[in-house]
């Protein structure tokens, strides 16, 4: 039998079960949780279970020990992320064993609140998606694992996606340009105009681009053959000729030859501030609603717009079909109107 009592403002048990002396934290200040907390831990001890509460840090470490050989580097940042910023939600001394469906709620009420690092802007409902999905990742090992029954993110829109393809238009592509031959300036790196038209001709992720390395440049082959970092998906993509004259002009004046990136700093390390170059590009163009994703948009509808098939496009984004015809294929009217075409040249029955 188990007896409660506090120390200072938490619940703790003690006591004998079946010959197994109990002494111990019950991680709360609430004396009906305390309580249905010593009951479980009765019942498993009657059960022949020993009980041993986990620490979420500890809990987290163990986590990333087990995921990290199958998962990229930039998927286990956003994992270590979410798990530090849900154990700094947590109670110092909760553990895994008493997080349910309303912790996670909990969770998201303030993790809303939070502001972007360096943007400012509060986290927005993909945000908060991206989260949830990490969480329940995390939360089925829990289970697999015997920490806890059921996972508690019980969310079923967690793996939507609201966000809208949004092509730039030709007036917006152009008033980049025009911008980035105005100079550098206004906190602009010399090599803005080279990195744009990397963007709107492969429809390379922002990762991608930052990571972009000369040996990635096939001259002869007239490509750039990169390995993706999100899919680890090796793409290959034909350079464009506007494209391959602004690559060869900034490699040829870019400081440091023996420098592996295409785009760097003037001390040779990866441009991890472009997302704000960018950001700083789009006010002085008065592009609204920039986002360096709406590269992929355009680079993307432009190819569907002029004959490519859904299979062209997946294969040079490095994603599938299925992504493509989602996401691409409704905003393409050519599509449309090419199934018309097919549709009519059916011969009379």
């Amino acid at each position: 039998m188990l007896t409660l009592y506090r120390r200072g403002r938490i619940w703790h048990a003690r006591g004998s079960v079946r010959g197994v002396k109990v002494r111990r934290s019950l991680d709360t200040q609430f004396r009906e949780e305390a309580q249905q907390r010593a009951m479980e831990i009765e019942r498993e001890l009657y059960s022949g279970k020993r009980v041993r509460l986990v620490r979420w840090k500890d809990f987290a470490r163990e986590f990333i020990a087990w995921a990290h050989p199958g998962i990229a580097a930039s998927t286990e940042g956003k994992y270590q992320f979410v798990l530090d910023r849900f154990g700094d939600f947590l109670a110092p001394t909760i553990a895994v064993q008493h997080i349910d469906p309303a912790t996670v709620s909990k969770y998201l009420t303030q993790r809303e609140r939070d502001r972007h690092p360096t943007r400012g802007g509060q986290v927005g409902p993909e945000g908060l998606k991206s989260d949830l999905r990490v969480l329940h990742r995390v939360f089925v090992y829990a289970v697999n694992s015997g920490y806890l029954e059921k996972n508690p993110v019980t969310h079923s829109r967690r793996g939507s996606r609201s966000r809208q393809t949004q092509p730039f238009s030709r007036e917006e592509v152009e008033a980049m340009l025009r911008a980035c031959d105005s100079g550098p300036g206004h906190g602009l790196p010399y090599a803005l105009k080279p990195i744009i038209l990397t963007f709107l001709h492969t429809g390379l992720r922002i990762s991608d681009v930052i990571g972009l390395e000369r040996k990635a440049v096939d001259w002869a082959g007239k490509r750039l053959v990169i390995k993706t970092r999100k899919r680890g998906t090796v793409v290959s993509i034909p350079m464009h000729p506007e494209l391959a004259e602004a690559l060869r002009a900034h490699l040829d004046r870019a400081p440091g030859q023996l420098i592996p990136l295409v785009f760097h700093t003037a001390r040779g390390q990866p441009l991890t501030s472009l997302d704000a170059y960018l950001r700083r590009l789009w006010a002085r163009a008065a592009v609204k609603g920039g986002h360096a994703h709406r590269f992929r948009d355009t680079f993307a509808v432009r190819l569907l717009e002029r004959g490519a098939s859904l299979y062209d496009v997946a294969k040079l984004l490095g994603t599938t079909v299925a992504v493509c015809e989602t996401h691409y294929a409704p905003y393409v009217k050519e599509l449309q109107d090419r199934g018309q075409r097919l549709i009519e040249m059916i011969p009379h029955a």
